[in-house]
């Protein structure tokens, strides 16, 4: 997605073909996904949030104002588009993260939900 970096640093400098180029983070492709376009999530959204809160619980957790932002919204898409979000998921090719569409959900929730009960952050 192309837009602004929401986190911090929200990229590292990798070498690619010999060139130094910036890669964003894991969070930070998911922050993005989740702020911009969390009112119309995917199964694919919803895979990559899985992986990530599992791999990167801390990092995600620090970014929980980007995520949180259509937490209403999402879950009321994981019970309403239950079928065509499951097709989505369920289409992923992976490669070492293999969750049931239901489990990556339950991920998902229980995540948003946490970060909605923490106090906020200063307070």
């Amino acid at each position: 997605m192309a837009a602004p970096n929401l986190t911090t640093p929200g990229f590292t400098i990798e070498t690619v073909l010999g060139h130094q180029v910036r890669v964003e983070t894991s969070v930070e492709i998911i922050a993005k996904k989740m702020w911009h376009r969390g009112d119309h999530i995917t199964g694919r959204d919803i895979f990559d949030f899985a992986l990530i809160a599992e791999r990167e619980p801390d990092a995600l957790t620090s970014a929980r104002t980007f995520m949180t932002r259509h937490a209403a919204a999402v879950f009321q898409q994981l019970e309403e588009r239950y079928v065509p979000l499951k097709q989505q998921f369920d289409a992923i090719d992976v490669l070492n993260f293999h969750p049931t569409f239901d489990q990556a959900c339950h991920t998902l929730k229980i995540t948003l939900a946490a970060m909605l009960a923490a106090p906020a952050e200063g307070a």
